[in-house]
This record gives C-alpha cells, sequence and structure tokens, in this order.
C-alpha cells in the first residue's frame, strides 16, 4: 500500500508559558486550516510521529501560532516538540482555483523559454510581498517572478513550466 504524502503546515519554534502551549510558525497560506482540524500530528526526522493530540485552544499573533493540544500538558513536553513539524496529507489539501499552485507543486519543475530553452529546474520560491519568485536552477541561476505575463504554463502532469523573458530576464 503507498504511504500517503506529506505536506508541512507549521513547524515548532518555541514554547509559550508553563502549560504546553507550542508557538508555530505557519507554513501555509491558510493558517485557519489549524481550527479546523480536531487532530494535529507532529512528525520528527524521517517522518516519524513523535505527538498527535486533539486541538484544545489556538490563537495566532502574525505568522506565529500559539497551540494548546491535549497531551502536552507542560513546557516541557512543548519544548521536546521544538524543532518537529504539524503535517497534513496531501488529499487534505484545500482546492485551489484555476491556475493557483501549492509551492510544493511548483518547486522541482523543470523551466523552458516559449522558445523551448532548457532554463533548468525550480529549487525555490521567494515571499516578495508583491509577487512570488521563482529561483531556477541550471547551468545559471534564475530569478523568474510569478507574473502572468511571464509564466505563459505550468503543466504538473509533465513536470514543466513554460515561460516568456521579459527583457534582461536571462542576462
Amino acid at each position: 500500500m503507498r504511504r500517503a504524502k506529506l505536506i508541512s503546515v507549521g513547524k515548532v519554534v518555541g514554547a509559550h508559558g508553563i502549560k504546553g502551549v507550542v508557538k508555530v510558525l505557519s507554513l501555509t497560506d491558510f493558517p485557519e486550516r489549524f481550527r479546523e482540524r480536531k487532530r494535529l500530528v507532529f512528525y520528527g526526522e524521517g517522518d516519524s510521529v513523535v505527538f498527535e493530540g486533539d486541538l484544545e485552544d489556538l490563537w495566532m499573533e502574525g505568522n506565529l501560532l500559539f497551540i494548546k493540544i491535549k497531551g502536552c500538558e507542560t513546557r516541557d513536553m512543548a519544548e521536546s516538540l521544538i524543532g518537529s513539524t504539524i503535517k497534513i496529507k496531501e488529499e487534505e489539501l484545500k482546492p485551489l482555483g484555476e491556475g493557483e499552485f501549492y509551492f510544493h507543486q511548483i518547486i522541482g519543475l523543470r523551466v523552458y523559454t516559449d522558445n523551448g530553452i532548457y532554463l533548468g529546474k525550480i529549487v525555490d520560491i521567494i515571499r516578495t510581498g508583491a509577487n512570488d519568485v521563482f529561483c531556477v536552477k541550471g547551468k545559471r541561476e534564475y530569478m523568474i517572478p510569478a507574473l502572468k505575463k511571464v509564466v505563459k504554463e505550468v503543466d504538473l502532469k509533465r513536470g514543466v513550466m513554460v515561460i516568456v523573458p521579459i527583457e534582461g530576464l536571462l542576462e
């Protein structure tokens, strides 16, 4: 039986207070997803489950979430979860609109120009506020803006992105 693909949605970065609250850096554009979940699963190295428990309370401050989970009752227990990652099964992801993609779907795509020139693979995505930027690594490194006028096609089945280079992009 094939194991479900797991997607990271949060990383434990600290403990808060003395009652087992964990401080979580949200890795999702949908932090409200945490409120919708009854049970959270924390993973360590090699996708091994290190803790799971029912959500008791949650509040947000910026991109940090403060989460109280049943069974995590002390600061020491919360500190033991630092470095672990909250993950969900890929099929639990919220559906996106036409032309929208999750980062994990984009990273690894092969990038070609509309003339068929291979540039490399997307190795990272930088959030700039105005628009995301795809970091493409091949013989050279390119910073491709995630703009409709630049990204002509994304074909997840083929693992390909086709771009129309704007002036100066490939120089």
